[in-house]
């Protein structure tokens, strides 16, 4: 039987466990009947990937910590895999309406498709491509001030995963300062090990041209922010190594060196600091679309505040009143 959680403030969904603040209690549909689960290696918070584990979420009441429910994971169980699951099977036990509130792992094609007819709010992992592009193609004009000092947000649109989304790209002043002098700092150390690593590969010998240049592309592109340009092979009468001719004579075997100069990738520097700072959120909850803010006035910009405090993990939390 579905009881409604009039007085649900907040939800914390995780990997972990799941807190559900909460005043009011009700009966749960009784569990199926629960299978084995495998103890085994997997990923690991505590750094210990070492011993085997099994993982447990949870919900239980904010008053009491009374358990509303409680699943039992193998301790392989990925992130990506469970959220949505764990997401459907609490609110089909609860009626329950509100915003679902998520870091990156539940951000993929497969669950935004399955969270059809849920709000949610999610960061959106920079490995894909769109938001590769989306993080740095930004105008000046675009930028809005956030209320909180030294943020500010850029509004986009996408249609990821088939589900028409508003994603926010925000900037913080201080995390991109930090992240421009560590860029900085990681660009002169990789120039000092790629100097290096080009002395000691203009050393090696190849039997042939095409060797030496395929040595010295795959260092080349083993580097972020730099290449070799102006690559030069040599021939080189290799001593050590002679062979007889039919006639007994000694013939000098012929060797390729190879090298070329440093320089840097400005342009994926450049695309470096334009995004230090950055990250994108994403959301289903579309510009027409209003929502209350911590002070409980309709707005449909929400502060960050609240968003920043729940991103450790899954969060449902309730829109005052309003279903």
């Amino acid at each position: 039987m579905k009881n409604p959680l009039e007085a649900m403030e907040i939800v914390n969904l995780d990997h972990l466990g799941i807190v559900a603040g909460i005043k009011e209690e009700g009966n749960q549909e009784e569990e199926e009947e629960m299978k084995a689960i495998k103890i085994v290696h997997g990923y690991s918070r505590d750094k210990r990937p070492d011993l085997k584990q099994f993982i447990i979420d949870m919900v239980v009441s904010g008053d009491g910590d009374v358990p509303l429910y409680l699943k039992i994971d193998d301790g392989n169980a990925d992130d990506k895999s469970v959220f949505v699951e764990r997401l459907k099977e609490f609110t089909h036990q609860w009626t329950f309406e509100g915003i679902c509130v998520a870091d990156s792992a539940l951000y993929t094609a497969e669950n935004i498709g399955a969270m059809a007819g849920m709000k949610w709010i999610t960061r959106v992992p920079l490995s894909l491509k769109e938001a590769q592009n989306k993080i740095v193609e930004i105008e000046e004009e675009e930028w809005v001030p956030s209320k909180i000092i030294g943020y500010k947000i850029a509004t986009k649109s996408s249609e990821y995963g088939n589900s028409k989304q508003r994603w926010l790209v925000v900037e913080s002043e201080i995390r991109k300062k930090a992240a421009i002098k560590k860029i900085s700092e990681q660009v002169e150390k990789q120039l000092e090990n790629a100097k290096a690593a080009l002395r000691k590969l203009s050393k090696q010998e190849y039997a042939c041209i095409a060797d030496a240049e395929i040595g010295i592309k795959m260092l080349s592109d083993s580097w972020i922010y730099h290449e070799i340009k102006e690559i030069k092979c040599t021939e080189k009468a290799n001593n050590k190594s002679q062979s007889k001719t039919k006639k007994g004579n000694k013939e000098k075997t012929i060797v390729y060196q190879v090298t070329g100069e440093i320089e840097a990738r400005e342009s994926v520097i450049e695309g470096e600091r334009i995004k230090a700072g950055r990250f994108i959120l994403a959301t289903n909850i579309l510009d027409k679309e209003e929502v209350r803010n911590q002070v409980k006035k309709i707005t449909n910009k929400p502060t960050m505040r609240w968003i920043f405090k729940m991103f450790q993990a899954v969060h449902l939390v309730k829109i005052n009143g309003e279903k």
